[in-house]
């Protein structure tokens, strides 16, 4: 393992840019005892986060076979901007089948990789605006963070439909995060938690974020979207209550979170997930190779295009997804084109093509 880690930490690092030079390529290259130490050291790290993730599994056996979550002494999510959680009735809980009944899709998957990029990455990342999606108007509604687990996230709301989607931010990058190399370690330790331990971190406070959601009034219906890290614990909501959402540059689901959350029947537990994740592909993501946790439960979608190496980020699946939709509109309007004639045989109006550019 400590040869593979040192590979991957090559393939990282050579691949950063350099903090001073914004959008120049410039390679960093480690030297063999300096690769060394830090695969050691994350080695070491990945046993440490292991040990955790084992000790919350272990504590939390019987209420996640129950199907139950602990209740936490303060809730999980925040208003925007605040420093703490405001005092609210909803804590972490075992879903009522009202709450469970929010659960569905009404948010164009192509449209997903680009609002994440906006609200993380984007100009959007520090705007109180609401963001045009779709037909709805989202607007950020609440925040979580967990910095122990690396868990952070969103939950947008339309306040007209009162349709909430619920986004869980993939790894840090270095040196474009607010809390620096400190992030980057953390969400590290999880993603070798999880693909060489027992389990993702992140998944208890992730549940307890999730169910606060579902008993708010204000949400009358509910998504989930995860990129990179953040797709386990949407892959993960999906097969154990059903969840809907859109996840890409995907890690898949530990199996013997799906065995444990199956309810008994693999194949329906599949089929469910299925229905109720869509998964955007793009094809030569080394990282999604070298890290995925396991089964891609989702229904997949290739995306056009493909990654170099380890360019994993969102705004290339952004690209990718903006041309699948550019395409779609194209052989919709030809469609439309070719029964136009038809249509004004019949003294039928075609309607003008609709605006698809995201905002």
């Amino acid at each position: 393992m400590l040869a593979l880690l040192q590979d991957a930490f090559h393939r990282i690092m050579s691949a950063l840019p350099h903090p001073t030079l914004r959008g120049v390529p410039t390679r960093i290259r480690p030297g063999r005892r300096t690769s060394l130490i830090a695969a050691a050291w994350l080695v070491l790290l990945t046993g440490c986060a292991n040990e955790r993730s084992i000790q919350r599994h272990e504590a939390d056996a019987p209420s996640f076979a129950a199907g139950s979550v602990a209740s936490s002494p303060l809730p999980m999510l925040r208003p925007v901007g605040a420093a703490a959680p405001a005092d609210s009735a909803c804590r972490a809980h075992d879903p009522t089948p009202s709450e469970l009944a929010k659960q569905r899709s009404a948010v164009d998957p192509l449209r997903v990789p680009a609002l994440y990029s906006e609200l993380f990455y984007g100009r959007r990342g520090d705007s109180s605006a609401a963001m045009n999606v779709g037909g709805m108007r989202f607007r950020k509604h609440k925040q979580f963070d967990h910095p122990d687990s690396g868990l952070s996230g969103l939950v947008l709301l339309d306040d007209a439909s009162g349709h909430a989607l619920v986004l869980f931010k993939g790894m840090d990058r270095p040196f474009a995060e607010r809390d620096g190399w400190g992030g980057v370690f953390t969400d590290l330790g999880v993603v070798l938690a999880a693909k060489f331990g027992t389990g993702n971190g992140q998944f208890p406070r992730a549940d307890d974020a999730y169910t606060e959601a579902l008993c708010e009034q204000a949400i009358k219906s509910i998504e989930l979207v995860g990129y990179s890290m953040g797709s386990q614990i949407a892959n993960y909501l999906a097969v154990k209550y059903g969840a809907h959402g859109v996840v890409f540059g995907d890690m898949g689901l530990d199996a013997a979170l799906l065995e444990r959350h199956a309810r008994g029947d693999l194949p329906a537990a599949r089929a469910r997930a299925r229905e109720h994740i869509v998964s955007l592909s793009l094809s030569g993501d080394l990282v999604v190779e070298m890290f995925g946790v396991g089964e891609v439960v989702g229904s997949v979608v290739k995306l056009p295009g493909g990654l170099i190496g380890v360019f994993h980020q969102p705004e290339i699946y952004a690209d990718a997804a903006n041309a699948a939709i550019h395409d779609r509109d194209r052989d919709a309007d030809r469609e439309e084109m070719a029964a136009t004639p038809l249509r004004a045989h019949a003294g039928v109006q075609r309607p003008a093509p609709a605006d698809h550019h995201f905002p």
